[in-house]
């Protein structure tokens, strides 16, 4: 209560200092400021009025904002872990630790038998295929002698169409129309039964599909929200439910691809029988009306006809280009299986020592996993451990791509930057409640005809990403809550909260898409 009378004191002595022309009040003295404040009666200094808590400005500005990471590293020798590119069970390791050995020198091998069965089978049925292009052109043979024969008797029907029909050859002409009709009523029977079983499996299929999509649709909700044990066999449930539905997903395409087939094929058999039926009356019909010179002129185009098919069949009794095709398919299935086999063979990529060897014979590996490590004093390197690079207060790596600039510096060489890349990066793998992998990133770089030696202090940069002509603020002016970044702008005397859209994030800078202009000013929180 006497603080706000002192306030109001002060007030009006302010005020009445404003109106009035008389001279103004003489400064306290020292002794008259510590006084204690007497009502009606206000000197300017003896109590001051309370200053606001000042707080930061910060102005929107253009530039250019670069991503880089930082980190050391030592130079080393190199030492090259040499992995498998496919997983596999290790059969014979043919090298030890100490050996030499030369780039290309086999130093281990997965089992490889089921590949060589597969290779085995590859050579039988290369073997088949050769002796199919041998059948084939015995058959062509006999398609030569049945074209043959098709000659003989268009001839004879031409020759048959010449003559007046006989009761022999109306009954016959009646048979075939009769035949035609039975075939066509068996043909749609059959073929319809076909593709009504193919029409059932397809909605199988698709029932058995539909449901499995059911239960993954589920597992993958409840692994969302479950931790622990829990996540790990509903993990196992969603990998085997995927595997599932990919293989019923398969079926479904199968029973597409099986319920068109028999449809197109009910088609086409029904055309044809129908068509054989027509012909067949036709056939009849001619043979009531007696020999005219049209149906001899047809007959005639028929012995023609039959005379090319003839030619025709003789120019196939030559190699089947299909089969030959199917040859040389066979054989380049062999060459993959062979370059499978050799996927599985580890090869030294450089000449050096074995200095580790991680594996034993019968023990299962992955894809990456460090098998062997040769050692080459001879070629220098640098390394870094992932754990050293998580610098500037970042808890993962990002993604590296061959096109980024990388920089390095030496306490050897003060002031000299050199240009580097990756030669080899650790196997990344799924990371656990948010701890990063272990691994070593090995980097090669420019030497510039400078010396070395093992155990020289290096510094990397990494330029990860650049905006150059980009908006930006420090972070400090930013505030963050709930996925939304906003700032406090001054909007004639009163503040404003402006939603922004950031983009690029540094130590020192925030990128802004949106939401902010460049030379606006922001404040930041007040300083106490």
């Amino acid at each position: 209560m006497q603080h706000r009378m002192i306030l109001s004191v002060c007030l009006a002595g302010v005020l009445l200092t404003g109106c009035s022309n008389s001279t103004p009040v003489p400064a306290a003295t020292p002794a008259q400021a510590t006084a204690a404040p007497t009502v009606g009666i206000v000197e300017p200094t003896t109590e001051p009025s309370p200053t606001p808590i000042p707080r930061p400005s910060y102005t929107v500005q253009r530039g250019t904002i670069e991503d880089v990471l930082r980190f050391n590293g030592l130079v080393s020798a190199v030492q090259y872990p040499m992995s498998f590119t496919q997983d596999g069970i290790i059969e014979k390791i043919f090298v030890r630790p100490g050996q030499m050995i030369n780039q290309g020198d086999l130093v281990a091998q997965l089992n490889i038998e089921d590949l060589q069965t597969q290779l085995t089978e590859a050579k039988l049925n290369l073997a088949q295929a050769q002796r199919t292009i041998t059948q084939a052109a015995q058959a062509g043979q006999l398609e030569v002698r049945q074209a043959e024969l098709l000659v003989e008797a268009a001839q004879q029907d031409l020759a048959q169409a010449k003559q007046p029909p006989s009761a022999l050859v109306v009954a016959q002409a009646q048979t075939a129309v009769r035949e035609a009709q039975s075939n066509l009523d068996t043909t749609k029977n059959n073929y319809s039964q076909l593709k009504n079983q193919a029409q059932a499996d397809l909605a199988r299929t698709v029932a058995a599909l539909q449901a499995i999509q059911e239960q993954y649709g589920t597992a993958v909700t409840q692994l969302q929200n479950a931790k622990g044990e829990q996540a790990k066999e509903l993990q196992t449930k969603v990998d085997d439910l995927k595997r599932q539905m990919a293989e019923a997903e398969a079926a479904v395409a199968s029973a597409v691809i099986n319920y068109d087939t028999a449809r197109n094929n009910e088609v086409a058999a029904v055309s044809d029988a129908e068509a054989k039926l027509d012909l067949a009356r036709a056939q009849l019909n001619d043979i009531l009306k007696g020999p005219d010179q049209f149906v001899i002129a047809e007959k005639e185009r028929a012995v023609r006809s039959a005379e090319i098919a003839l030619a025709q069949a003789r120019q196939r009794v030559q190699v089947d280009p299909t089969l030959t095709t199917t040859v040389e398919s066979l054989r380049n299935q062999m060459r993959n299986i062979e370059e499978q086999i050799q996927a599985r063979q580890l090869v030294a990529p450089i000449s050096g020592e074995i200095v580790e060897i991680n594996v034993s014979i019968g023990e299962p590996v992955q894809v990456g996993m460090p098998i062997i490590t040769i050692f080459d004093e001879s070629r220098l390197e640098i390394m870094a451990e992932t754990s050293d690079m998580l610098t500037d207060g970042r808890t993962s790596l990002p993604q590296f791509n061959p096109r980024q600039t990388i920089t390095i510096t030496f306490d050897r060489y003060p002031g000299k930057s050199f240009e580097g890349a990756i030669s080899l990066a650790p196997v990344a793998s799924i990371e656990l409640e948010g701890e990063v992998t272990e691994g070593t990133y090995h980097f090669v770089f420019d030497t510039q005809g400078l010396s070395f030696a093992s155990g020289d202090m290096a510094e990397i940069s990494i330029l990860l990403s650049r905006r150059t002509n980009a908006l930006y603020l420090p972070p400090e002016a930013i505030r963050i809550s709930r996925s939304r970044s906003t700032v406090v702008v001054d909007r004639g005397g009163t503040d404003e909260t402006l939603e922004i859209k950031t983009g690029l994030v540094t130590l020192d800078k925030v990128e802004i898409l949106s939401g902010l202009r460049e030379g606006e000013v922001v404040f930041g929180e007040a300083e106490e």
